[in-house]
């Protein structure tokens, strides 16, 4: 499971963003590879949830 937050100023002063993730798929076994996958995951999505939510930075 993967949990990212930003802040959405646009929305309101103490707006924040969170997206969760949860994997239901395999996943790298070695513990460091699957750190390292779910984070390029999440830096790859979070700009385009955010833009969605209409959080603009």
């Amino acid at each position: 499971m993967g949990l990212v937050a930003l802040s959405c100023p646009p929305k309101g002063k103490d707006t924040t963003l969170a997206v969760e993730v949860d994997l239901s798929t395999p996943t790298p076994k070695d513990v460091s590879e699957r750190r390292k996958a779910l984070e390029r995951f999440l830096r790859s999505y979070l700009p385009t949830a955010a833009k969605a939510h209409g959080c603009r930075s």
